[in-house]
Order: structure tokens, then C-alpha cells, then sequence
């Protein structure tokens, strides 16, 4: 009886040895296969991954130019750096003169309701017809720039003789009431418009040294405003007049007129 009991001993424990080793290796081949599992939801994100950037288009080809972040106070707007104008419009056909949208990196407040002015020198003597130049429309409310529609806008055209390097006495007013035409270009986001004013059918002489400024009119929203946009295409320098004050600042930048 005694060898008999030994012997269903050996064979239980037998048993439970075998069960135990069974336990384990089921164990590792489980997690093994939680393993492979993880790893191929990983492999799944990373394609779903790679498959979106493949729909993404680069920066530099979304448009003419990287759209920026804006800078500056009531009085211009600045681009950063990596958003500065690249291409840019020609000036029309036939022009005599002329600073082309190029390279634009600022736009300048010109319109009366804020009080300022924006004034670009002529360099040489031309007889002209019409005059071409390129802005965008915005609002400052005391704190933030934000764009804003407005069309068409009356705008006032003056030419100016020079006075010890700045705008003197007004020689010539055109004005009229124009409609914008989107030039193709953006400006932190915001589509540039041309505009176009004739100066009459007999052409207007302007002369060397003399200035054109261009600003909006008072009877325009005012809370809306013009904004002339710079070229790049020149190293000359524009003013910018604080109509209340009379008092004139310069800038190192030309603006975009033809």
C-alpha cells in the first residue's frame, strides 16, 4: 500500500510539473503575441503618418510668397523676415516709370481718417497719363491689425514739388473713386489690389525730384483703411506725413507705383 501511495506521489507531482511548464509556456507565447500586436499598431500609425505628409504641400510652393505673422503699430505694418514679397506684378506695359510690386516688406498707412499720409519721390521728368499703384485694406483698433473690405475706395492723388528733401507745396490733386483689381499677391494672407487713376487725356508732366503722395479719402469707411504697399525693386526712401502735426518721417523703403 505504501508503494503504492509513492507511486501516485511521483505521478502528482509529475503532473503539476507538467501543468506548471505548460502554464509557462503558454505565458511567453501570449506575450509574444502581444508583442507583434503592439508593433503592428505602431507600424499602422507611422504609414497613416507618412501618408498625410504626403498631401501636404510644402511652404514655399502654397504661394508667391510665405504668408507672415504682422508688425508694427497704427502707422505701417511690417512682415517678418521669411515672408517678404518674392514675385510680385510688372508694371503695366508702356509704363515710363515705375517701382513694380517686388519684394514688398511693409505697407504704409495712407489714409485721412488716422491722419497720415504717404508720399513716394519721382526720380527724373515724365509725361504720364495714368498712375498704378498697389495696397491692401485694414483696420488698427488701438491694439491689433485686422483686415477689412472695402470697394471701391476714393482715393485723392497729389504731386508736390520738394522742399529741402521733403513734400513741399501741393502743384496738381487728381482724385477719384476707384475699383480694386486683385493683383494675384497676398500680404499676410490678404489679397494686394492694384488701382489705377487717369489723369486726363492730355499727358501731366511730372518733373524730377517732385513728390506723389496717395492716400484714402474722408469719405471712406473709417474703419477701413488704406495701406500702400512697399517695393523692393529701388533703394530710394518714401515720407510719411502725421497730418495733424505737419511732420514728416522717412522710411528706407520706395513704394509700389508705376
Amino acid at each position: 500500500m505504501k508503494k503504492i501511495t509513492r507511486i501516485w506521489q511521483l505521478m502528482l507531482v509529475a503532473l503539476l510539473i507538467s501543468s506548471v511548464g505548460f502554464a509557462q509556456s503558454y505565458s511567453v507565447a501570449d506575450v509574444i503575441a502581444k508583442q507583434k500586436k503592439v508593433e503592428q499598431l505602431k507600424m499602422e500609425k507611422i504609414h497613416k503618418v507618412v501618408g498625410a505628409m504626403k498631401n501636404i504641400t510644402p511652404k514655399k510652393d502654397r504661394g508667391k510668397f510665405k504668408e507672415g505673422s504682422l508688425r508694427g503699430g497704427v502707422r505701417s505694418i511690417a512682415l517678418d523676415a521669411l515672408s517678404y514679397g518674392t514675385k510680385g506684378a510688372d508694371c503695366p506695359a508702356g509704363s515710363v516709370w515705375g517701382l513694380p510690386l517686388t519684394g514688398f516688406t511693409n505697407a504704409a498707412t495712407s489714409d485721412v481718417d488716422p491722419g497720415y499720409k504717404v508720399y513716394q519721390k519721382v526720380s527724373g521728368s515724365y509725361n504720364v497719363t495714368d498712375i498704378h499703384w498697389w495696397g491692401i485694406k485694414f483696420f488698427h483698433n488701438g491694439s491689433n491689425w485686422a483686415a477689412c473690405s472695402e470697394d471701391p475706395v476714393a482715393f485723392v492723388v497729389e504731386v508736390h514739388d520738394d522742399n529741402a528733401g521733403a513734400p513741399g507745396a501741393v502743384v496738381a490733386t487728381f482724385s477719384a473713386t476707384i475699383a480694386g483689381v486683385d493683383s494675384g499677391e497676398t500680404f499676410a494672407g490678404e489679397p494686394i489690389y492694384e488701382y489705377t487713376i487717369s489723369l486726363g487725356a492730355t499727358p501731366y508732366t511730372i518733373n524730377d525730384g517732385q513728390w506723389i503722395s496717395i492716400f484714402g479719402d474722408p469719405g471712406n469707411d473709417p474703419n477701413c483703411w488704406f495701406l500702400w504697399v512697399n517695393s523692393g525693386t529701388a533703394a530710394t526712401f518714401m515720407q510719411q506725413e502725421v497730418v495733424a502735426q505737419g511732420t514728416f518721417t522717412e522710411n528706407p523703403y520706395s513704394m509700389a507705383m508705376c
